[in-house]
């Protein structure tokens, strides 16, 4: 269930502020569909790009579809890049180059996302 999360704040787009300037991995969410899997350094400033893009045609997800963000700082000693790609292989995102979106519909639909990132990011 996107949204019931108790282990990781899910926020929306206009608190993008409380984002802390860590490093991690972000997920960018349009309506209950997970749009994007991004990692960063600063986590606020990683997220502020896909916001506020300087031209559209720079953006990897449109900024207007955008309304949900959720994080998970990384924790000490762990690579915030690992896990990123963890996620990766272990979600289909609409916005992440790496999956055919259209064509991975039933799996998409069979997945627990909340379920999936948490079994992830626990193996962190």
């Amino acid at each position: 269930m996107v949204g019931g999360y108790i282990w990781m704040k899910m926020i929306d787009r206009g608190e993008f502020k409380t984002v802390p300037k860590k490093e991690g991995v972000y997920f960018l969410w349009s309506k209950d569909v997970l749009l994007y899997i991004g990692r960063g350094l600063n986590l606020k400033e990683r997220i502020r790009q896909h916001l506020f893009p300087p031209t559209l045609w720079y953006a990897l997800v449109d900024p207007d579809e955008i309304d949900k963000i959720s994080f998970q700082e990384t924790k000490e000693g762990r690579r915030y890049e690992d896990m990123e790609k963890a996620l990766l292989l272990n979600l289909i995102t609409k916005n992440n180059g790496m999956h055919n979106w259209y064509k991975s519909k039933v799996l998409r639909d069979s997945i627990d996302i909340d379920k999936a990132i948490k079994g992830v990011i626990d193996a962190f």
